[in-house]
């Protein structure tokens, strides 16, 4: 598969050299050209569940290279394929790349969603919430389907405008997962952005949750930045045969198993298949820190203010 790999590189960028190394259950393949300014670094498991590659190219377009490695995640049958490569985000995206920012809180991997103190700190920051904002704000948990998903919303109305923050909890990864965050004009550029997003931090970090990711808006990018996180492109490869591993259809409609965990609602329920989740957060805790740079640190550490 390597030679395919190698064969495929050096259309593009000419005579190329493959090292091959295995640390555990993780392979590593460092592939670099001869003549050209390009390496490629490519991580899977043995099991390949999911691919991660680090481009460093000169090229200002790299669209056949992530063409190559979109190819031989699909004939590994991973499940994502992810890249730390600080290129263009318009030309990722076009490759079916979506950006995501990361806050890791990897300090907690060993300890379990503490739920009873989770809900208790929701109900302290609604408070702290009113407290801030001047305004009253709903508190609910709209969604509650452990051990795969957790979700709770603040909401309240300032005027025409409407503050919302909803954050979902998945269990099966230790992962808290920001859908939204919406601040009424008169509040932003008064450091009222980062407060919240210092004790977003703080409750996922005190409920054992590993990272809190989120998709941010263009105009909200440098501030997610400021806050720590780092980014990565990530393309979702739905493999047919993985995914046909993981559904078990019922008369009627198909039931979602992620990891042996039965999922209690049809898929067309969720926005994503959550085996997809388990895949990308598995391949974040094989993420090399030495393996460049993007967003603010590779090392998915932060401190929690």
């Amino acid at each position: 598969m390597l030679e395919q790999l190698q064969a495929n590189v050096e259309q593009i960028v000419g005579e190329v050299v493959i090292e091959q190394d295995q640390q555990e259950d993780l392979i590593i393949a460092q592939v670099e050209a001869v003549n050209e300014d390009v390496q490629l670094t490519i991580r899977w498991d043995e099991d390949t569940t999911y691919l991660i590659s680090h481009l460093d190219c000169g090229f200002k377009d790299v669209t056949p290279i992530v063409q190559i490695c979109n190819s031989f995640g699909d004939e590994l049958e991973c499940g994502s394929v992810l890249f730390s490569s600080d290129h263009n985000g318009a030309l990722m995206e076009n490759n079916g790349y979506d950006k995501q920012f990361i806050y890791s809180l990897d300090h907690n991997v060993d300890q379990p969603i503490d739920y009873p103190a989770l809900n208790q700190g929701s109900v302290e920051l609604c408070a702290f919430f009113e407290n801030l904002l001047g305004i009253n704000v709903q508190l609910r948990c709209p969604i509650d389907e452990r051990p795969y998903i957790y979700s709770i919303d603040w909401e309240g109305n300032v005027g025409s405008s409407k503050f919302s923050c909803y954050l979902h909890i998945h269990s099966l990864t230790q992962t808290a997962y920001l859908e939204e965050l919406v601040l009424p004009k008169q509040f932003r550029r008064r450091g009222i952005g980062s407060m919240i997003a210092n004790r977003l931090k703080r409750l996922v970090w005190e409920n054992n949750c590993r990272y809190l990711y989120l998709s941010a808006k263009r105009h909200a990018e440098k501030f997610w930045i400021k806050q720590d996180f780092i980014y990565i492109f990530r393309s979702n490869l739905r493999n047919q045969r993985r995914r046909t591993r993981a559904l078990k259809r019922q008369p009627g409609w198909d039931r979602v198993w992620v990891d042996g965990e039965p999922m209690l609602k049809p898929i067309s329920y969720y926005r994503n298949h959550p085996q997809d989740d388990l895949d990308l957060f598995k391949a974040l805790q094989h993420w090399d820190p030495n393996s460049g740079s993007c967003g603010s640190s590779l090392s998915l550490t932060g401190q929690v203010g």
